[in-house]
């Protein structure tokens, strides 16, 4: 944890050396990203939201409230994927907004939807032994003319 807590107040300080020379593009992309990291790597030491404990017991709290709300959950892995691809979606989205619609959402957003994802990722493998692996049912579709 040492070599993090250095990484942090080093990251932290070529930040806060950047602020002199604000004036230059590269310098605000340098600070930007000194601070982001230094900002994960202190959230590492107190066992805040990137902590791999916190993130667990997230996902699980969620895996929990989501049984609750439904508890049944698809016999058909079809159906079942498409719950946890829907979810990866709501993901994508966060994360295409924190990055080109900021002010629509951020890291909390996008942590919440990861969650989510994960929680979802679990209740698709916690029914592998569950699925009916087998092709739905069919027709046939008439030919489009144009």
């Amino acid at each position: 944890m040492n070599g993090l807590r250095d990484a942090a107040l080093s990251l932290r300080t070529i930040a806060d050396l950047a602020g002199g020379t604000a004036h230059l593009m590269t310098i605000d992309e340098i600070r930007g990203y000194a601070n982001s990291r230094a900002t994960v790597a202190e959230e590492i030491l107190a066992g805040g939201p990137t902590d791999s404990r916190s993130i667990l017991a997230d996902v699980m709290a969620e895996l929990a409230r989501a049984t609750a709300k439904f508890p049944t959950w698809p016999t058909d892995p079809l159906h079942a994927v498409a719950v946890l691809g829907e979810e990866s979606g709501e993901l994508t989205r966060a994360v295409m907004q924190a990055v080109y619609e900021p002010h629509k959402g951020g890291r909390e957003q996008v942590r919440e939807e990861a969650v989510q994802t994960a929680a979802m990722a679990l209740r698709f493998l916690m029914s592998l032994d569950e699925y009916e692996y087998a092709p739905g049912v069919q027709h046939e579709q008439l030919e489009l003319s144009l």
